[in-house]
C-alpha cells in the first residue's frame, strides 16, 4: 500500500539539534484523515504500516513507529526507540535508547522508557513518574478489577507506583482503595494485599 503521509515544507530543530519536519496525511488512515496535519518526524523511514505521529510529538534517529501505533501530545521517540503493534506513547513520554513497546502498551506522562533491549509487553501501563530500564523494572496483571490492567513499576523517586488502568496509586493508595472497593467482596481484597506485597518484594528496599 502506499505510503499515508508526506513531509511538509514546516520544519523545527528540536531540542537534540535535529532538523524535523511535519507530516500530512496523503490519504485516510488509521489514525488520521486525508490531508490531517501530523507530528514531527527526521525522515519517512521512521514511520512505517498505518503508525502515526500527532500533535507536537516527534520521531528521530533510528527511532521506528511500526504497525498501527501512535505518537501524540509532545511524546519523543529517538534513538532506537521502537513501537510494534498498537503501542501507544503520549504527554511527555520518552522512549530511547534500545527500547521497545509492544502489543497494546500505553506510555504517557512524564515516563521514561529506555535501556538496552526493555521491552514492554501486553497490556502494561506506564505514566508520570516511571523510569523503565529494563523488564524487570515493572509486572502485570492484566484483569486485576474493574479498572482492567494492573501496572506496578519503578518510579524516578526510586519508589513503587502503581496504575490501574491510568490512574496512579502508591501501595498505601491502593491498599486503602482495595478496603473500600472490596468490602465486600474477601476474596478480591485479599488479592489486593498479595499483589501489595509482592510489590513490595520485587521492589525491595525502595517501596
Amino acid at each position: 500500500m502506499d505510503k499515508h503521509f508526506k513531509l511538509t515544507e514546516e520544519t523545527i530543530v528540536n531540542e537534540a539539534g535535529v532538523t524535523l519536519h511535519r507530516i500530512e496525511a496523503t490519504r485516510d488512515s488509521l489514525h488520521a484523515k486525508a490531508g490531517q496535519l501530523g507530528g514531527f518526524v527526521e525522515g519517512m523511514y521512521n514511520v512505517i504500516g498505518e503508525a502515526w505521529v500527532a500533535d507536537e510529538a516527534e520521531v528521530w534517529g533510528a527511532a521506528r513507529l511500526r504497525d498501527c501505533t501512535l505518537a501524540f501530545g509532545h511524546a519523543q521517540v529517538f534513538d532506537h526507540g521502537c513501537l510494534i503493534g498498537q503501542a501507544q506513547v503520549g504527554e511527555y513520554a520518552k522512549v530511547f535508547e534500545l527500547a521497545n513497546i509492544c502489543d497494546t502498551a500505553k506510555v504517557g506522562g512524564n515516563a521514561l522508557v529506555h535501556g538496552l533491549g526493555t521491552y514492554v509487553y501486553g497490556a502494561a501501563r506506564f505514566r508520570n513518574g516511571a523510569d523503565i530500564k529494563n523488564t524487570d523494572d515493572y509486572i502485570v496483571y492484566q484483569g486485576f478489577d474493574e479498572l482492567g490492567t494492573l501496572t506496578a513499576y519503578l518510579a524516578t523517586n526510586g519508589r513503587a507506583m502503581i496504575l490501574l488502568d491510568w490512574i496512579d496509586f502508591t501501595i498505601d493508595e491502593f491498599i486503602s482503595r482495595a478496603e473500600k472497593c472490596y468490602s465486600n467482596n474477601p476474596v478480591q481484597l485479599q488479592a489486593a494485599h498479595l499483589m501489595a506485597n509482592l510489590i513490595r518484594l520485587r521492589f525491595r528496599p525502595n517501596v
